[in-house]
């Protein structure tokens, strides 16, 4: 995909904060911006399919921070 000047450049941003115990937190944050045509159809199919990458993303993150503390 090339990106032109009339295309729009949607960001998302989650994250997530984990009480870890003994007053200490983690917080994972993760965020995307991809190109997309400038219609509201396409910025919000696109939002979609980030969103759901985003949500995979901080799940692998949460599982890896949770295994280190075992």
């Amino acid at each position: 995909y090339t990106l032109s000047l009339h295309d729009a450049l949607p960001i998302l941003s989650k994250g997530y904060s984990y009480n870890m115990g003994n007053y200490e937190s983690a917080r994972i944050s993760c965020s995307i911006k991809v190109p997309c045509k400038n219609t509201d159809e396409d910025i919000m199919d696109e939002m979609n399919r980030i969103s759901e990458l985003l949500e995979e993303q901080l799940e692998f993150e949460a599982n890896e921070l949770l295994e280190e503390e075992e």
